[in-house]
């Protein structure tokens, strides 16, 4: 009971002579010494409000203004809270209780630490007991942390407090409505963004009307049933089976890691639920449980229910040898789907739709915990062994039950939440299939290669390494310790403080940036040469350690299984990990042909890569209709590329070089369609143009980057008033657009919500549907392939890169794969979405017989036949 009694009561009740002497000095009466109270004179303030609807409201933490005047919201932030209130006609000061997670303002209005938050929870939970309100609203991230931070542990630790903003939480320990929105102060600080103010209006006065609902305790265990008996899980595999024809059927495996490539690894138990009920039995290693279970996975007329369906996908063809069919809800998908802005996690999803938290923490630390057994090196790679068979078997088999229970409930949430994005849901949930399986054929290596440039780098690093640090600019280094040129800070006060080098980068919290690209924008006669060398040591130190280093540990009998993501990114685009199969070096030339040459096809095969031409550009074509933009990507003798350069560095089209056309495309066209401006452009443009151009450049009367950045201001006002100005008018549309509505709608069937800066706004919707032309392409071949598959026996896709999709090619099937891209990737997507109005063309390069995918011969585009 101790934790529901302040300080002083504790002191009292204890007859605490010393401890009462000390609270005379204090002003603070919480129950911690967090020192805050020194300069506080709100800290005696307890709570206001009569509280007549019941509802209690909590804060941050007092206002300069609360401070000086001794009171709760009583500047701004209080004044939209009224404000909101007043427009559901109630009043803050009758209706409600409200207090603040702090009774102390932080210094200068700091963000409060952890450690201050706790100190007055127990002040809270007094308040919290003693009114017993029917609900809770959370105004920011500082009350959610004081009100259930304590209790968020395991796989949702990490997920950010904004994504519980809007949450309706019928919260079953504290039974209780716990509703977080937004803070006002946030929605005041980001004035221009009137979508955060509607959304911050329209969360609280639901979260007003929310907690007014009847709230309803279950107990969801008491659902789940389980058993060890073999015959009794296949009899409750079979009637659920044969009792839920076209039904959705939720199914969840417990595994012994992520991946189930690796010898060893295996199925634990697995779970069904029909959104009522669970049963949950292990996974049994018998030929009747295998078919029983088999008849379920293969029944199109059962529906099936998985979260990230990746996972149980694989597992299914690799442990069982079936791949599931029928139809498919994956709800991490429908998660992101129903709202781009969440969490996909299902603990998250459970405690913010369910109300419950913590059902997995029994059972977590064995499924996150590297087994014993395992090397350290393999604690990040998918393929590790976890420690699940020293789990409690029982505790196991029933949290399993659970997961398939809610991931259940969830689907039937979210089915009755997803609305415009429907579209958008039904189209991820068939692709994850296809990339499930594109991630299961595997990505041939060269194993010996690998191991022979592993060992070769790592010489040249030892090299580098010894070189370094006897050059006479480390031997300048003034601390007690050897010199460590791999640490930012040493190296960042060698260079700035003791060597004096002059730089302008900046990392986010102020100090000068020792980074690649603020290392390379260094200009020193004195000190280059040592620059060049630590520069050199980072780029083949990433090479080994980051590129290497993970395909070793993620290489299983000589293939790569990467994961491509449908659930993770806020525009719809995919990502991909495990290893990161979309991030291989290709600018660096070296590195490239390197890490490019593990990567081979199948014997007699050759890698292929298809790559849409201008994807994102021709997307923005369709979507803002800029007639200027629609030329370019309908004519191939117009190049606006080249125009652009002709414009930046005062030259003829005609005259304009290779480099600096690219140069221009990539530092300056893209970067302003896509939100920058001409401080951020000049710069790196002069950086990047050679001595000629910069030498051209200053004979038309530019004599240094100052005059350079206002000839490329003069540049982008042409590019937007006159030369792109569709393009500009459809800008500030959609920005108008979502500013009433407070999301934009995709092309492709998604919707993309508040809060978005406008550059989120004007990307977002051109972004996610030039991946989506591709990944539609990709689905529609590989379904070909799988329907026709006695001919394609030696052909696979292996997943997607940006916008290109890779494949391992018999030189057999090449000429038709060629001309199944072109038709599913050039004409028949364009009749599926008839909003793409323009052509769409395919490059092809491709690798030699038995070759490498770092020397791809270019094919040109592909032409149908």
């Amino acid at each position: 009971m101790e934790g529901f009694f302040n300080i002083e009561e504790i002191a009292i009740s204890r007859g605490d002579e010393k401890l009462k002497r000390q609270i005379k000095k204090k002003k603070c009466y919480c129950g911690i010494d967090c020192t805050l109270d020194k300069k506080c004179i709100s800290s005696k303030i307890s709570l206001s409000g009569e509280g007549r609807k019941q509802i209690l409201i909590i804060g941050k933490a007092p206002s300069k203004n609360d401070d000086k005047n001794n009171l709760v919201f009583s500047g701004e932030d209080g004044d939209l809270i009224r404000e909101t209130l007043d427009e559901l006609e109630l009043d803050l000061k009758k209706d409600f209780w409200y207090t603040n997670a702090l009774r102390c303002r932080p210094p200068k209005g700091r963000q409060p630490t952890p450690a201050e938050v706790q100190s007055c929870r127990k002040y809270l939970d007094k308040i919290i007991e003693e009114k017993n309100p029917i609900g809770i609203i959370l105004l920011g991230g500082t009350a959610i942390e004081s009100l259930i931070g304590h209790r968020i542990s395991g796989r949702i630790k990490n997920v950010k407090y904004s994504d519980y903003f809007g949450e309706l939480i019928p919260d079953q320990e504290l039974k209780k409505w716990v509703c977080p929105v937004y803070h006002p102060f946030d929605v005041l600080k980001d004035y221009k963004n009137k979508a955060l103010l509607r959304l911050f209006k329209r969360q609280l006065k639901i979260a007003v009307r929310t907690c007014k609902n009847r709230f309803y305790v279950h107990n969801y265990n008491k659902d789940v049933f389980t058993t060890m008996n073999e015959k009794e899980a296949i009899g409750w595999v079979n009637t659920v089976r044969k009792n839920n024809k076209e039904r959705w059927v939720a199914y969840d495996y417990e595994t012994t890691g992520l991946k189930p490539h690796r010898e060893g690894h295996k199925i634990y138990s697995v779970s069904i639920s029909d959104g009522m009920f669970a049963w949950s039995f292990p996974f049994f290693d018998s030929l009747e449980f295998r078919k029983a279970w088999n008849r379920f996975l293969k029944d199109p007329k059962v529906w099936k229910v998985a979260h990230h369906a990746g996972m149980e996908t694989q597992w299914s063809k690799n442990i069982s040898g079936v791949y599931p069919r029928g139809k498919l809800w994956d709800t991490a998908i429908g998660s992101r789907t129903c709202n781009n802005k969440k969490a996909a996690q299902l603990k998250f999803n459970v405690y913010t739709k369910f109300g419950v938290i913590g059902y997995d923490e029994e059972v977590d630390y064995f499924l996150k915990t590297l087994n014993p057994s395992e090397s350290l090196v393999m604690k990040k790679s998918g393929n590790r062994f976890n420690m699940i068979e020293s789990a409690p078997k029982e505790k196991t088999i029933e949290y399993g039950g659970l997961d398939s229970l809610y991931t259940h409930k969830l689907r039937d949430y979210q089915d009755s939440k997803v609305g415009a994005a429907r579209a958008g849901l039904l189209f991820f949930n068939e692709s994850v299939q296809w990339l499930t399986r594109a991630s299961d054929n595997g990505i041939r290596v060269n194993v010996e290669k690998m191991k022979a440039a592993d060992e070769k780098i790592e010489k040249k690093l030892k090299r580098l390494n010894k070189s370094i640090l006897k050059h006479s600019s480390s031997l300048k280094w003034d601390g007690n310790k050897i010199f460590n040129f791999n640490s930012d800070k040493q190296l960042g006060h060698l260079l700035f403080d003791i060597l004096d080098i002059k730089s302008n980068h900046k990392t986010a919290s102020g100090a000068k940036s020792v980074d690649k690209d603020a290392l390379e924008k260094i200009k020193s006669k004195e000190y280059g040469d040592y620059i060049k060398k630590i520069l050199d040591y980072k780029r083949w130190y990433k090479a080994k350690n980051t590129y290497i280093a993970q395909y070793k540990r993620e290489m299983v009998n000589g293939l790569l299984h990467p994961f491509y993501n449908l659930d993770v990114t806020d525009t719809f685009r995919s990502s991909s990990d495990s290893p990161n199969f979309q991030n291989v070096p290709k600018h660096d030339k070296i590195i490239m042909k390197i890490l490019r040459g593990f990567i081979i096809p199948r014997l007699g095969n050759r890698l292929i890569e298809y790559d849409y031409k201008g994807a994102e550009v021709t997307t923005a074509a369709c979507v803002t209709g800029d007639p200027v933009l629609l030329a370019n990507v309908t004519d191939f003798t117009k190049d606006m590329h080249r125009d652009e350069a002709a414009n930046l560095f005062l030259k003829d089209a005609s005259d304009i070089t290779k480099l600096e056309r690219q140069i221009a495309k990539n530092k300056y066209v893209f970067r302003t369609f896509y939100g920058g401006y001409f401080k951020q452009s000049a710069p790196e443009l002069w950086n990047e143009i050679n001595e000629e151009t910069k030498q051209h450049i200053m004979n038309q009367g530019i004599r240094n980057l100052k005059d350079f950045t206002g000839h490329v201001e003069d540049c982008e006002n042409k590019f937007w008033n006159e030369t792109f100005r569709g393009y500009r008018d459809w800008k500030e549309w959609i920005w108008k657009s979502y500013n009433k509505k407070g999301y934009v709608d995709l092309k492709t069937g998604f919707r993309c919500y508040a809060p978005m800066s406008k550059n989120q706004v004007t990307n977002y919707v051109i972004q996610g549907p030039a991946f989506h032309i591709l990944l539609w392409s990709l689905c529609r071949l590989m379904e070909y392939l799988d329907i026709e598959h006695e001919r394609f026996q030696d052909t696979f896709i292996l997943g997607q890169i940006h916008d290109a999709t890779v494949g391992d090619v018999s030189e057999e099937n090449e000429r038709e794969i060629d001309q199944l891209v072109w038709k599913f990737g050039t004409q028949e997507v364009r009749e599926h979405w008839d909003w793409i109005t323009v052509p769409l063309h395919i490059e092809k390069e491709r690798s030699e017989i038995n070759g490498s995918w770092a020397e791809m011969l270019e094919c040109g585009f592909l032409k149908g036949e």
